[in-house]
């Protein structure tokens, strides 16, 4: 049984996700005690474009 391939991401998509990690790894130097934060906020915004 095969499964459903998932629909391709946009290259933009796939741009912009690639923009807001650069941004998260820039405030993770800024702010390296909350990195866990940081990071589930870039989590929070890719997810949800």
């Amino acid at each position: 049984m095969k499964l459903p391939s998932p629909p391709a991401i946009s290259r933009r998509r796939l741009i912009d996700n690639q923009q807001e990690l650069i941004a998260a790894f820039e405030e993770i130097i800024r702010r390296p005690d909350e990195q866990e934060e940081v990071l589930r906020e870039v989590a929070v915004r890719c997810l949800a474009a």
